[in-house]
């Protein structure tokens, strides 16, 4: 059965960005990417028949990679559709998150190689840290807008995506059975998670 769904995707962490940040460049370049990564998913929905509600945008070309146009960390479009569909539509979206992120992840490590060269990175530990579906919080919500009219749908679109944002997804700890992270010094990056330098360069 086709009904008319109002869709929200949200785009996190926000804060662990903000947290992370040593110099506003970090800043910007966190803002940056999860515009970046934001633009996927909304290029993703525009693509699969949605109508982009925000941002207002019909034309795909802008939200390619690199283009100027910066889109925030929610995305709402109206989807006609089953609710099978839906589904779908959110986690082609999601999955469309996750690639751009690993775009940025697999140049991150390019450009590591290609000014440093020796020594290498810890590319155990690194491939270990860097899995965009651990990295994104992403979270989906959607209502059907013909039981409720759009004013109403949208009211409610909002308190579930916030109840939702408010549920965080409780991911089981990675162990680390082999060791690789054992005795080395954190990250001046982020504290939370070993250095994927080599020694000399921690």
């Amino acid at each position: 059965m086709s009904n008319t769904y109002l869709v929200s995707l949200s785009i996190g962490p926000v804060q662990d960005f903000i947290a992370a940040a040593r110099r506003t460049r970090d800043l910007w370049f966190g803002s940056y990417m999860l515009s970046e990564v934001s633009k996927a998913v909304a290029q993703s929905m525009l693509k699969q028949k949605a109508e982009l509600i925000f941002p207002a945008v019909t034309d795909l070309a802008l939200l390619e990679a690199g283009e100027p146009l910066n889109v925030a960390n929610r995305i709402i479009a109206e989807y006609k559709g089953s609710e099978e569909e839906v589904k779908q539509l959110m986690h082609a979206a999601k999955q469309a998150a996750q690639d751009r992120l690993g775009e940025f992840i697999k140049q991150a490590k390019q450009d590591y190689n290609k000014k440093i060269k020796s020594p290498p990175l810890n590319e155990t530990l690194w491939d270990q840290q860097n899995d965009p579906s651990d990295l994104l919080e992403l979270y989906a919500t959607w209502v059907n807008v013909s039981n409720h009219g759009y004013q109403r749908a949208r009211q409610k679109l909002d308190r579930i995506t916030a109840a939702r944002k408010n549920s965080r997804d409780m991911i089981q700890p990675v162990i680390d059975p082999q060791g690789l992270g054992y005795g080395l010094p954190k990250s001046s990056l982020d504290g939370r998670r070993e250095t994927v330098l080599p020694e000399s360069l921690s």
